[in-house]
């Protein structure tokens, strides 16, 4: 992890040579003129060569995005919103020469690149560097977005087919809007069991188990004596599949009331072993919608507040999207 903060600060130290480099740039209209094939050709037609993007701007924007496997982390700690990296990768693919600007207009664009640029790198699987460059805003006439590769002089204006805005947006997002809002992302057939616990129906609480090839589910609380029954496989599976994806609203870790509300009894508690023994917890609070004097607008609930573990994220999901997932023991 030290090793990855010095090249992110590296890379901002790149950028603050640049800013220098290009202030006290001479005007030499020569060093201006259309470049090479290198210097314009900014698509990676193989993204699969791609194992790291590094992202940094002089504001302090750092972010790392890492392969892993199939999907993506960013800076080593969470997973990659998969629709994000979508769009992401598009324009790192897609990305294409508009036009060259003028040699005025050039010099216009590589300050404004110096100062407000968006570095942009990408590396193989042994650390070298596939391409390098500093993405800016949009362009005077609002269609393309600045674009200069890095041990260049001379700036472009690229764009990406059917699409209308500035490329930079897709970089320049904070490590939040960066990561899944999964609060499960599961393959249902490696779900060895689950729990729901129900603090104030302790009637509905259960456990449900997979045991050669068979499913049983038992009351979480032993408050009949039943113990396990067999269930049948079809409806077993079918719930499980509901773990296959459910996505969070947002992620509220900076929620203000976050303390108390962690601090009161949850609407219930959900646990999810794996095969690979890997355990998933979700604590569901449920919240009511209310006027802004604090009175409420009805009993009915409508979103739930979740503390999700490993990851200790506050997230703000929809009952209409979990609700399959929150059954009762008499579902079985």
């Amino acid at each position: 992890m030290k090793k990855n903060t010095l090249i992110l600060t590296a890379l901002v130290l790149i950028l603050g040579g640049l800013v220098y480099y290009f202030q006290v740039l001479k005007d030499d209209t020569n060093s201006l003129t259309d470049g090479k094939d290198w210097q314009r050709s900014f698509a990676i037609e193989e993204p699969s060569i791609i194992e790291t993007i590094f992202i940094s701007k002089l504001n302090g924007l750092q972010i790392k995005l890492t392969r892993d496997g199939q999907a993506w982390r960013v800076n080593d700690k969470y997973m990659v919103n998969p629709n994000v990296m979508k769009t992401l990768m598009n324009a790192v693919t897609e990305i294409e020469l508009q036009r060259t600007p003028i040699a005025k207009e050039s010099k216009n664009i590589v300050k404004n690149l110096a100062a407000n640029g968006t570095n942009v790198k990408y590396f193989d699987k042994e650390g070298n560097t596939v391409k390098a460059y500093f993405l800016g805003g949009a362009d005077l006439e609002g269609t393309g977005t600045e674009i200069l590769m890095e041990g260049s002089k001379q700036p472009y204006i690229v764009n990406v087919p059917y699409f209308q805005g500035v490329l930079s947006v897709r970089f320049n997002r904070p490590e939040i809007e960066w990561r899944d809002r999964a609060v499960f992302r599961l393959d249902p057939n490696n779900i060895e069991s689950l729990s729901i616990e129900y603090p104030k129906q302790k009637s509905k609480s259960f456990r449900l188990s997979k045991e050669e090839g068979d499913f049983f589910v038992e009351q979480y609380f032993d408050l009949t004596g039943k113990g396990k029954k067999k269930v049948n496989s079809n409806k077993a599976d079918q719930y499980l599949q509901e773990f296959d994806l459910k996505i969070a609203e947002a992620i509220e870790n900076n929620y203000t009331g976050r303390d108390s509300i962690l601090a009161t009894v949850p609407f219930c508690k959900m646990e999810v072993k794996m095969s690979d023994q890997e355990v998933r917890r979700v604590s569901f609070y449920d919240i009511k919608s209310r006027y802004a004097s604090g009175k409420l607008k009805s009993e009915g609930v409508e979103r739930f507040l979740c503390l999700v573990e490993p990851e200790d994220d506050f997230m703000m999901v929809q009952l209409g999207v979990f609700k399959d997932i929150l059954r009762p023991y008499d579902y079985f």
